[in-house]
């Protein structure tokens, strides 16, 4: 690695850095400033995978990114009645968090904990894109 890229690499590790420390400041103080907070960690996730070496190509127009943010259930926990996507003994599956706990979208009852969980991505939206392409 040349050393310009390594000072690149270096400015980058410190970004993200400060980043989560700012996220853990406004966490202390300012804990009602969730939108703030989960842009902090969105920005230092994304900045650290394009450090390790994540490349972003012009996607086609149909296709729109989303990002999927995975939240420890002692974080956050999703609105009742909503199936979201779990991590259970590091399987992402199908869950839903019920006044007696975690179950299966199925509705058995999870019988690890569930370690990660996420809201469902909304998908690529084929009617704007192709709306897009035809105003073009």
């Amino acid at each position: 690695m040349s050393d310009h890229a390594e000072t690149l690499q270096a400015e980058a590790r410190e970004i993200v850095e400060w980043l989560f420390a700012q996220v853990k400041v406004y966490r202390r103080h300012a804990p009602a400033l969730t939108e703030d907070i989960k842009r902090f960690e969105d920005a230092a996730a994304l900045i650290d995978s394009f450090r390790a070496g994540l490349a972003v190509v012009p996607p086609h127009r149909a296709l729109h990114m989303e990002l999927v943010r995975w939240v420890r259930p002692t974080a956050d926990l999703p609105d009742g009645d909503v199936v979201v996507m779990v991590v259970v003994n590091g399987v992402v599956t199908r869950g839903v968090l019920e006044p007696s706990g975690w179950h299966e979208a199925g509705g058995m009852r999870f019988m690890a904990p569930v370690q990660f969980w996420a809201y469902y991505p909304t998908g690529p939206q084929m009617h704007d894109a192709l709306t897009e392409e035809a105003a073009a």
